[in-house]
């Protein structure tokens, strides 16, 4: 995954781009994307965009103009196989910094209060 943040002006805010490439997909397979946050009470994660395997297998996701920064902390992706919904993993914030974590098939969020 690759997360893209530019600023349209001074003092603007950002404009977050999230591109997410894959190898060796099921060819002609589709997969989906969800986000989510870490924290807070009755989070429910949402569907922002998917992408079909071409015939090499090859897998390109593209999600423009996020509503968030690319230095949320709390924020995580995940990428699943459509069909069945099985997890492929995905990545936690921040985006941006150095700080970003994969994980293998569901996100770390911190237990809560």
């Amino acid at each position: 995954m690759v997360a893209v943040a530019v600023r349209a002006g001074p003092g603007a805010s950002p404009h977050t781009w999230l591109f997410v490439y894959g190898h060796h997909a099921d060819p002609g397979q589709r997969y989906g994307l969800l986000e989510g946050t870490c924290g807070g009470q009755y989070v429910t994660p949402s569907a922002l965009a998917d992408g079909i395997a071409d015939r090499n297998g090859n897998l390109t996701i593209t999600v423009p103009d996020l509503a968030l920064g690319p230095q949320a902390p709390d924020v995580w992706f995940m990428l699943y196989r459509w069909q069945d919904g099985v997890s492929l993993g995905g990545i936690q914030g921040p985006l941006t910094g150095g700080g970003a974590r994969t994980f293998p098939s569901t996100p770390s969020c911190p237990a809560g209060p």
